[in-house]
C-alpha cells in the first residue's frame, strides 16, 4: 500500500469518482457525504491542505450549492462521458516511445469537479496522480492530449537522479543539469503530439494556438537566453 492509503496502480487508470459522486448530488440523486469517500476527493484535500490552502466539506457543499453550477451540470455529465472513452493504452504506449525504458508508467488520473480550475500531478514519488479539472470546453482530444503530456512527466520522475546522469559532477553542474531539467516540457509536448510533425495544439483553441506560434517565433532569441544563463550558472553559484 502506499503512504497515502490507496493502493499504487500498476498501470494508467481512470478514477471519476469524485465527479459522479458530485454530480449525482448536483441532480439530486445521492447525499454530498458521498463525496467524502471517493479516492479523489480524500486525495485533492490531502494536496489542498499540504498547499496551506482552506479546505473543507463545508466549503466544497457551499461550492455545490449555487443553481449556476447546477445548470452545467448536463454539460458537465456529457464531458465526463466522452472523457471515459480516451483509450488510455494508446495514450500509455505513445507516452513509452518518448522515455527511457527504464522509466515507470503508473499513474492514477482523476476527473474532478473543484472550486479550483487548475490540472496538476501530485505526489509523483509516492503513489503518482493526475489531477485534471472537468471542464465542458475541453474535447476528449484535448483531455487525451493533456493525459499523455502529464503522463510524461510521471514516467519522467520515475528515474528520480538518474534522469539527470551527472555522476560525480560539480554541486554546480549538478544544480544546472536540474535546471535544464525544465525541457521535460518539450518533450512532453512532443509525447503528447505524437511526433514531431504533428503540431502541439492540433486540437487546441485557436487561442492556445496562436499562443504557441508567437512563442515559436522567438525560440532562437530564447535559446540563447537559455545558454547564456546556463554558462554563467557556475560562476554565479560560486560567488554565492
Amino acid at each position: 500500500m502506499a503512504s497515502n492509503g490507496f493502493a499504487q496502480p500498476p498501470v494508467i487508470r481512470l478514477d471519476s469518482g469524485e465527479a459522479d459522486a458530485a454530480l449525482a448530488f448536483l441532480a439530486g440523486h445521492d447525499d454530498v457525504s458521498l463525496i467524502w469517500g471517493t479516492e479523489g476527493y480524500v486525495r485533492l484535500k490531502k494536496r489542498e491542505v499540504e498547499m496551506g490552502r482552506s479546505f473543507s466539506e463545508d466549503e466544497f457543499e457551499q461550492f455545490l450549492s449555487p443553481d449556476a453550477l447546477r445548470r452545467r451540470q448536463g454539460a458537465l455529465r456529457n464531458t465526463l462521458t466522452r472523457w471515459k472513452q480516451a483509450d488510455l493504452k494508446a495514450i500509455t504506449e505513445r507516452v513509452r516511445s518518448y522515455l527511457p525504458s527504464n522509466a515507470r508508467l503508473r499513474a492514477t488520473v482523476y476527473v474532478v469537479i473543484k472550486p479550483r480550475g487548475n490540472s496538476f500531478v501530485y505526489e509523483l514519488a509516492k503513489n503518482p496522480a493526475v489531477f485534471l479539472y472537468l471542464d465542458p470546453e475541453i474535447t476528449k482530444e484535448e483531455f487525451e492530449n493533456t493525459i499523455a503530456h502529464e503522463l510524461h512527466h510521471v514516467g519522467l520522475a520515475s528515474l528520480g537522479d538518474a534522469a539527470h546522469q551527472t555522476g560525480s559532477s560539480s554541486a554546480n553542474v549538478r544544480q544546472a543539469v536540474k535546471w535544464i531539467g525544465a525541457f521535460g516540457e518539450g518533450l512532453a509536448m512532443l509525447a503528447a503530439a505524437g511526433g514531431p510533425d504533428i503540431h502541439p495544439h492540433l486540437n487546441s483553441s485557436p487561442q492556445d494556438r496562436a499562443r504557441w506560434e508567437a512563442g515559436f517565433r522567438t525560440v532562437r532569441q530564447d535559446m540563447h537566453s537559455v545558454e547564456a544563463f546556463l554558462l554563467d550558472t557556475p560562476s554565479a553559484l560560486t560567488k554565492t
